[in-house]
Parts: C-alpha cells; structure tokens; sequence
C-alpha cells in the first residue's frame, strides 16, 4: 500500500504546501486588515500595517500601504510560482504532454498548410472550360447545371423563399 500510495502523493505535497501556504498568507493578511489578525504588539503584520495606512493614505502619504500591500502579493504570487514549478519538475508526465502537444501542434498546421497548398495548386486550370481571368459567373456556367446549391433543373436558379 506504501509503494503505491505514497508514491503517487507525494508528488503532489509540494504543490498542496506551497498553496496552502500562499492561502495561509492571504487569509491571514485578510484578517490583520479586518482587525481580526495576530495582536499589533505581538508581531509584525502586514494586514495590520495595510489598515493603520489608510489614513495616511487619505492624507497624501500613499508609499506606508505600498510596501505591505506589495509584500502580500509578491509573496503569495512567488510561493504559488514555486509550487506550480515544482509540481512541473516532480510531474515527468506533464512534461511530455507539454512537449507532445508542441509537436502535434506544429505537425498538424503543417499538415493543414500542405494540403490547402496542394489542393489549391491542383485545382487552378485543371477544367479547359475554367476562365483564365477568374470570373465566378462563367465557371458556375461552364461547370454546367448541378453547378451551385441553388441550381434548379436545366441549369436556372431557384427563387429564394423565406
């Protein structure tokens, strides 16, 4: 049982850690503001700090919530990051979807390109009635009666009716 689920877990613990993380950083931030947080004179709190500066704010010092507010979001974008690449290190499965789907990708268009290529080359002037000039009117004529959605018996155009 160790061998199979422990094995498979583990490579996701990085990756629930460092979110888990990230959520703790924001909830607690989020409280500090609220008023909820650790107790100003017990620690540091930037949720804290955030709230104490929107006086100042309002006052013209606009730099006392800039520094709070940006700590909260490097830090809780950065242990995201983290996590995300260490799942993607941890993960070789995903590494070859990435790299297959590149591949596939770049085959496909591609494969697309060339036969748009192809079937356009092979089309131009291969009927001796085609015009040489392009003129759609005189190929519908020239390719005859079943030319068309709308082509009606000996060749005339149905009426619209809506």
């Amino acid at each position: 049982m160790t061998r199979h689920v422990l094995r498979n877990s583990v490579r996701t613990l990085p990756l629930i850690v460092t979110l888990n993380a990230s959520e703790a950083i924001l909830t607690l931030a989020g409280l500090g503001f609220l008023g909820f947080g650790i107790e100003p004179t017990a620690a540091a709190e930037w949720g804290y700090d955030l709230q104490r500066s929107i006086a100042d704010v309002t006052s013209g010092i606009w730099w006392t919530a800039l520094f709070p507010g940006l700590a909260i979001v490097v830090v809780a974008v950065g242990m995201t990051l983290v996590g995300e690449s260490l799942n993607d290190l941890a993960d070789p499965r995903l590494r070859s979807r990435t790299a297959s789907a590149d591949v596939a990708g770049d085959v496909a268009q591609t494969s697309v390109e060339s036969s748009v290529e192809s079937s356009v080359e092979s089309s131009v002037g291969t009927s001796p009635e085609a015009p040489v000039d392009g003129d759609a009117e005189a190929a519908l004529r020239a390719a005859g009666p079943t030319a068309g959605p709308a082509a009606g018996p000996a060749g005339q155009q149905k009426e619209d009716r809506a």
